[in-house]
């Protein structure tokens, strides 16, 4: 899924509750042991740059859309999504794929892949960081005939070198991006959470809210992969039933390795 972001300037500070993924299947697995029965292990599934092992929760429907997985009970609707590049190290791994797409001769497809770059690194930093940091890369394409591979492979080398100039990575921007993208637009205001000790490999958590009502509660886990950001997200939940369904599938979700 493809969406055109708009620059937002500095993130603002979120209250982001960090809990392991290690620890949040615990407690699915503690509960399991109480009841005596064995965790099952759920089927895997290729989610945009992420492989996954997962179990819908039980009298859920589960969509496969490639990039997007929806879960949807009635009105009622959960999304986990590849939202793309999440840190420096997402932006480098996406333009070395770029690399790699024009180095197989398909030149096209690999510009369109770098037009296509967008996340927090980019989505949070200033004007002229953004412009400092394709100008290069348009010298290149702006040039007097087509771009021979010296210079094509030297604006790639710039892209990667200039990733550092972007936006830091944090927490905070990585869950802000999951929201804002998801919210497309939409007023929302984060709800008070308490915070969780910070470990690695540790979903970000989060809830939303109504800012005039305090209704339309939404809950958001993010997950760094290697670079590239996961996200598990209330879509639609109008009667406020979602939350049960959110923390078992979130607790089934194992992160495998190899992710692309």
């Amino acid at each position: 899924m493809s969406r055109r972001l708009r620059s937002h300037g500095v993130v603002p500070a979120l209250k982001v509750s960090i809990v392991s993924a290690r620890g949040v299947a615990a407690v699915a697995a503690l509960a399991l042991a109480a009841s005596g029965c064995s965790k099952p292990a759920g089927p895997s599934f290729e989610i945009g740059h992420h492989r996954v092992r997962l179990t819908a929760p039980e009298g859920w429907e589960h969509l496969d859309h490639g990039r997007t997985q929806v879960f949807r009970k009635g009105e009622t609707q959960l999304v986990l999504e590849d939202l793309g590049p999440g840190t420096h190290h997402g932006v480098v791994r996406a333009i070395e794929a770029a690399r790699s797409v024009w180095l197989a001769g398909r030149r096209a497809d690999a510009f369109s892949m770098i037009r296509d770059l967008r996340g927090p690194p980019f989505w949070y930093t200033t004007s002229h960081a953004r412009s400092e940091f394709w100008r290069p890369w348009w010298a290149m394409k702006s040039g007097f005939g087509e771009p021979d591979s010296a210079s094509i492979g030297a604006a790639f080398d710039s892209l990667v070198a200039r990733t550092e100039g972007l936006a830091p990575d944090s927490p905070d921007a990585m869950t802000r991006y999951a929201i804002e993208t998801a919210l497309q637009g939409r007023r929302y205001e984060v709800a008070p959470k308490a915070t969780h000790p910070r470990t690695r490999s540790a979903w970000m958590q989060v809830e939303t809210w109504d800012p005039a009502t305090h209704l339309d509660r939404r809950r958001f886990a993010v997950f760094d992969d290697d670079g590239y950001l996961l996200a598990l997200y209330t879509d639609r939940d109008p009667i406020g039933e979602a939350g049960p369904a959110f923390e078992r599938l979130l607790a089934s979700i194992e992160i495998l390795p190899g992710s692309r």
